[in-house]
């Protein structure tokens, strides 16, 4: 049987990520270190795998959906470059990411060496991003 799980974020004084099983009723709090504002989280269900953007620190992370193997997305900002993710999403293995301030979207590969930042120039408004199979 799959797990029925629901994920959400909590902001304010003991900012956190929790998530909820509606079999057991149980409520856990998976992620609460070293976390500031929680913009976006998705998940990519084909590996497991919870995605947030955190305004706070201007970064993505990603951990297994209970909370462990916590890892920042290494974004190649390069000089010159100073990203702010605030949505983020996952589309055939895929990660893509809108930042506050290019109104563009992103995605990161994974590539020899880890991920790798494609900034693939496709004009769309700032906002939430996600993808859907045709």
């Amino acid at each position: 049987m799959e797990e029925r799980l629901l994920f959400w974020s909590n902001a304010g004084e003991w900012p956190r990520i929790e998530r909820f099983d509606l079999e057991t009723k149980e409520r856990q709090i998976i992620v609460q270190e070293q976390l500031f504002q929680v913009s976006d989280l998705t998940l990519d269900l084909k590996h497991d795998l919870l995605y947030w953007c955190d305004l706070g620190t201007a970064r993505i992370e990603q951990a297994r959906l209970d909370g462990t193997g916590r890892t920042r997305i290494g974004l190649n900002k390069g000089p010159n470059r100073h990203y702010s993710p605030v949505s983020v999403a996952v589309f055939q293995s895929v990660l893509f990411w809108i930042d506050r301030k290019v109104l563009f979207p992103f995605q990161v590969r994974e590539e020899k060496g880890g991920p790798n930042l494609d900034d693939g120039h496709d004009p769309m408004g700032p906002g939430g991003v996600f993808g859907l199979p045709y």
